[in-house]
């Protein structure tokens, strides 16, 4: 093989062709991170058998269904009845700033359990609105699906932002948002 000259420096054929592999892939892993840092939706997948990492980062700006009030962010979302007993899988964090109330709504299909990582929360439903319960860090929340008595909105009570890993189970649109709860 002949050896290439550049600049009176002698490459032989065999390094250039590693020196440009390398290059390849350093410019192909400069694209992959740039497409994971600037990306907006969650990792969503119909592949419920593979472990995957969502960084925190990545979840800070993914964007979840918006209720007034609150701020919802999904990390994994395991669609289209690709669980073993079929529905879809949404996991994800809920953070409330500081005294904010949210919209009103229900999640139609959805069974959500969440976890206070952060603040305490106040969880008004029931006809009229008039049952709560409030959590502190450490609880955990189930709301069950559907409207009618399961119509509820969150309240921040503590002294700082509320931070919530959330969990759902189920089909279709993840909450509506209404006026109001249903009469007393």
């Amino acid at each position: 093989m002949d050896p290439i000259v550049i600049d009176q420096i002698v490459i032989d054929q065999t390094v250039m062709a590693w020196i440009l592999s390398v290059l390849v892939l350093i410019v192909t892993a400069v694209i992959l991170l740039r497409w994971v840092k600037h990306r907006k939706r969650p990792m969503d997948s119909t592949d419920a058998t593979t472990f995957r990492l969502m960084t925190a980062e990545e979840v800070a700006k993914s964007a979840g269904t918006a209720t007034g009030g609150l701020s919802r962010a999904h990390a994994f979302e395991i669609l289209s009845g690709n669980l073993p007993r079929g529905g879809d899988l949404v996991t994800g964090v809920t953070t409330t700033p500081l005294g904010s109330i949210s919209d009103w709504h229900y999640h139609p299909n959805w069974a959500t359990i969440a976890y206070v990582l952060q603040g305490n929360i106040r969880v008004e439903f029931g006809p009229g609105g008039k049952q709560a319960v409030e959590a502190k860090p450490g609880d955990f929340l189930f709301v069950p699906p559907g409207g009618g008595d399961n119509i509820h909105r969150e309240q921040n009570i503590g002294d700082g932002e509320q931070i919530l890993i959330v969990f759902r189970v189920g089909i279709g649109p993840v909450a509506n948002t209404v006026d109001g709860p249903v009469p007393a």
